[in-house]
């Protein structure tokens, strides 16, 4: 390799690692121009009882701010501040968890029914159902009643 072509392999790997620096500083959170999460918490229940293995997607409805994604276990759902989504309005969309085939075996072999008899209607998959306003306060709570009709 001629000295040219290898200052210039050293010239792309550092623009790589810099780009990619830039890419995980700039999604990381540590920006001032970046949104501010907040905490939520809430309830998940299916004509009036709770719901385990579903996940909630907070999907931003506009620009510049932050979703975020929670699994709900016993009827209820909780993000810390870290985690949570920016101030804003959300679609909230759900999805049942069903468990990876490791999983899956390790579960048969304990004498239970692993893969998940919830199965609510797919409205609820979909943007558009279920609506979410963050604020900003320590008081985000949100229930969501899910209706098989």
């Amino acid at each position: 390799m001629s000295c040219s072509k290898a200052a210039h392999s050293v010239v792309n790997w550092r623009m790589r690692i810099l780009w990619l620096a830039l890419v995980c500083w700039s999604s990381s959170g540590c920006s001032p121009d970046r949104p501010q999460r907040q905490a939520v918490r809430g309830s998940v229940s299916f004509d009036g009882k709770p719901v385990s293995g579903v996940a909630l997607v907070f999907a931003p409805m506009g620009e510049d701010q932050l979703g975020a994604t929670t699994q709900g276990v016993d009827g209820h759902f909780s993000l810390q501040r870290k985690a949570g989504p920016s101030v804003g309005d959300y679609f909230v969309t759900l999805a049942v968890i069903e468990p990876d085939l490791e999983e899956y075996v390790q579960l048969r072999r304990a004498g239970e029914r692993p893969l998940s008899s919830l199965k609510f209607p797919p409205r609820y998959s979909q943007l558009g159902t279920l609506r979410a306003a963050v604020k900003a306060s320590d008081e985000n709570v949100f229930t969501f009643d899910l209706k098989s009709r």
